[in-house]
């Protein structure tokens, strides 16, 4: 899918208003390095806030490796992801094609999101798949009104969600594909004003 909306110039309201299944991808320059380099996908947004989950961060880690009481976690191939910086110690989940319960809350019509023990054990005995379970610590959570002042002052993109990219093995490039669509690369200059450039001479040759 091709993002729909960029950053919104400083000032602006962004064309996409924050809501669950967007994606929040990070500008080049953003300087918190917990969302250096990120992208996030919201799960909630509401009166209350906003939550989401970072979903190209993986670690070294799996399911084994940091939930050794879970029956079946050891060599059920589901790695862990950093979610965010909110509550670390805690495990939370991207479910594909799951229908909702009341520990599992509805993101789009294919992404569920829940942090509920007994939902994670149940879906590992049934050997659901890495692309269709994913595991995060922590998440991501922005005070009301906080997520829409980091949008107007440029902080981020905000986009339409790719499911296939949440759960694809390589998901810890996303932010480098997005970015590179968003803000492609180049050579980069501060603009001069309209007078100034209505001054300048064309090149000639190679000279001016």
């Amino acid at each position: 899918a091709v993002p729909v909306a960029a950053r919104a110039p400083a000032g602006r309201m962004p064309a996409l208003a924050p809501a669950p299944g967007l994606f929040l991808v990070a500008r080049r320059n953003l300087p918190s390095p917990n969302f250096f380099k990120t992208v996030v996908l919201l799960t909630r947004h509401d009166a209350d806030g906003t939550v989401g989950v970072i979903v190209n961060r993986r670690t070294g880690f799996d399911a084994g490796d940091l939930l050794p009481d879970l029956p079946g976690s050891k060599g059920a191939g589901h790695a862990v992801f950093i979610g965010g910086p909110v509550a670390p110690h805690r495990i939370v989940m991207l479910l594909r094609r799951e229908r909702p319960v009341d520990t599992v809350e509805r993101v789009t019509d294919e992404i569920s999101f829940c942090a509920d023990r007994d939902v994670l054990e149940a879906l590992i005995a049934r050997r659901k798949p890495a692309t269709e379970l994913r595991l995060y610590a922590g998440h991501a959570g922005w005070a009301p009104g906080q997520l829409d002042h980091e949008l107007a002052r440029g902080d981020w993109y905000l986009v339409q969600a790719e499911t296939p990219a949440v759960f694809d093995e390589d998901s810890d490039r996303l932010w480098d594909r997005l970015i590179n669509r968003l803000d492609p690369p180049g050579i980069r200059v501060r603009a001069p004003t309209a007078t100034g450039l209505a001054g300048l001479s064309p090149m000639r040759g190679g000279r001016r």
